[in-house]
């Protein structure tokens, strides 16, 4: 179960979470896109409101994690594959697909 699924079975909104953790919602969009984590301080009151153990929290944060470096990786093959159709000369660099100077 990723984070997303562990709020919305709180029945709670991402800005409803984000006050009752005192951050502002795009920190819970980046918790959800798997971008940044809770600081581990902060995990026994996210579980709390989330009505999860703390266990349960890390392993949708590490489930969230995985499915963000699947698709990142998915992504980055893909446009490996069209630079090669397209016989592009491209590097990788940091995560990034560099086609004749430019970043796809």
């Amino acid at each position: 179960m990723r984070l997303q699924e562990l709020r919305e079975q709180a029945a709670l909104t991402q800005g409803q979470l984000a006050a009752a953790m005192d951050v502002q919602q795009p920190t819970v969009s980046y918790w959800e896109a798997g971008k940044t984590k809770p600081l581990k301080k902060y995990r026994e009151r996210l579980a709390g409101l989330l009505g999860c153990s703390v266990e349960t929290l890390e392993q949708a944060l590490e489930e969230t994690n995985q499915m963000r470096r699947r698709h990142e990786n998915a992504r980055l093959r893909l446009m490996e594959a069209l630079a090669e159709e397209e016989r592009l000369p491209y590097e990788v660099c940091t995560g990034k697909l560099h086609v004749t100077g430019a970043v796809i």
